[in-house]
């Protein structure tokens, strides 16, 4: 029995439905991708500028550079996508079941655990362990990650027992600095940078999820401002692991190894040397992102906490990790950091250029900063509150000056005052508010 043709009505729907969704599916894309643009093209620039003045480069070696970037954007694009789609859902889950049973082995454990393979995935890690030689990158990776999971689970217990964080961060300093006594200058740098592996996109949204969850599990007046220091405290564990390494290895120059330019005959070189590049990455990131598939099929079991969809919805969040990860460390180690490491020796070892390394480092800083994901959506939260207001959709209820307070307060008079502050702009805005009701009842 042959089916009845469409109608052209109903084939221009049909048409029209089938475009909403490409569009739908286009502005999930839009948003990462537009922040990783803002990142990387200003750095961009900036090289290109340095390769055709004062420190230049093979074309061969631009067009590596160049197709680094090209890499680096959309792998940053899809790893940002894929992280608020997967990363950031299952911290939070995480965060709310372990505190409902209230037992503290229950959150040592899981955090331990929780804290060991998400920094096994951060991409700044990878990047940190190619660059460190005689120790090989799956040793450094794996012993960060320990230290971040040993220092999540005693900022969390700092929480819990209302420890005070000063006594933590000048004890745990002072090992610190007794540790680097005892280890060749040539880890010192290298411990120091690991620990910016817990301001990853990666670690954050865990780490913050479950200092606030089991912070609830206490309910003095103090247990909001004592959720805050996480981050400070698990930044400690991986400079001492490190740090731990150099007593361990101690193997002869162990400092940052600069990497080579690339120098391909040819395109075609070029471009084999990306593609003999994946096969490795597809490999160690899957090994990286591997644990924490497993928890989390391991999570959904135990809990059935989310739904069909949202399980859906983070598995295919996951992949867009896996496939950004893979192109953003290959866009990185083959054309990206090659390019950047001989520029910034180039200008160091010109004694009539090496000046221009502090503005250089203080633009590149600023792009950082400025293309801050979380910056972003802390703006765009504020524009579309304006907006709301501004066509009549909330009514939003403030006070007419700053507030005389800190982020963190603990003095009970200016918490008074500002509460006296907030109930005057309430009693202020009685009328309005009235007048609002009425007119969108």
């Amino acid at each position: 029995m042959s089916r009845k043709p469409l109608s052209v009505q109903a084939q221009q729907d049909r048409l029209r439905r089938k475009r909403r969704e490409a569009g739908e599916v286009l502005t999930i894309f839009r948003k990462p991708l537009k922040e990783s643009l803002t990142s990387v093209l200003p750095i961009t620039a900036i090289v290109l500028v340095l390769c055709f003045t004062i420190t230049p480069i093979s074309n061969n070696a631009m067009m590596a550079f160049l197709l680094g970037s090209l890499l680096l954007i959309v792998g940053m694009g899809l790893f940002t996508l894929g992280s608020e789609m997967s990363m950031i859902p299952l911290g939070e889950a995480v965060g709310k079941e372990i505190t409902k049973s209230k037992k503290v082995w229950v959150i040592v454990a899981i955090s331990f655990l929780i804290g060991v393979i998400i920094t096994v995935a951060e991409p700044d890690l990878q990047v940190l362990a190619g660059q460190v030689p005689s120790i090989p990158d799956r040793v450094i990776i794996w012993s960060v990650a320990l230290g971040v999971g040993v220092f999540l689970v005693i900022a969390l217990l700092r929480i819990l027992f209302a420890i005070q964080l000063s006594y933590l961060l000048i004890g745990f300093y002072a090992i610190v600095f007794v540790l680097a006594g005892f280890v060749s200058p040539d880890f010192w740098a290298v411990a120091f940078d690991s620990g910016g592996v817990t301001t990853g996109p990666m670690t954050v949204p865990f780490i913050m999820a479950l200092g606030v969850g089991v912070s609830a599990v206490r309910n003095d007046k103090d247990a909001g401002g004592d959720s805050f220091g996480l981050v400070a405290l698990c930044s400690i564990g991986p400079i001492i692991t490190v740090l731990l390494l150099g007593l361990l290895y101690q193997p002869d120059g162990s400092s940052y190894t600069p990497v080579s330019v690339p120098d391909a005959k040819d395109t075609a070189e070029m471009f084999r040397s990306y593609t003999h590049a994946l096969p490795e990455y597809f490999k160690e990131i899957f090994l990286s992102l591997a644990p924490i598939l497993a928890f989390f099929v391991l999570f959904q079991l135990v809990t059935r906490r989310m739904h069909r969809r949202e399980v859906m919805s983070m598995l295919f969040g996951l992949l867009y990790t896996y496939i950004g990860l893979v192109l953003f460390l290959t866009g990185v180690n083959v054309g990206f950091m090659p390019v950047g490491s001989f520029l910034g020796e180039s200008i160091a070892a010109h004694e009539s250029y090496s000046w221009l390394l502090i503005p250089i480092a203080m633009l590149i800083g600023y792009f950082i900063v400025s293309a801050e994901p979380a910056v972003h959506v802390l703006n765009r939260q504020v524009e579309e509150i304006i907006g709301m207001e501004q066509r009549g959709e909330l009514f939003v209820v403030r006070p007419n000056g700053p507030l005389p307070i800190r982020r963190v307060e603990k003095a009970p008079a200016k918490l008074q005052a500002v509460y006296d502050l907030g109930a005057e702009a309430g009693r202020a805005s009685l009328s309005g508010l009235k007048e609002y009701l009425l007119t969108h009842e």
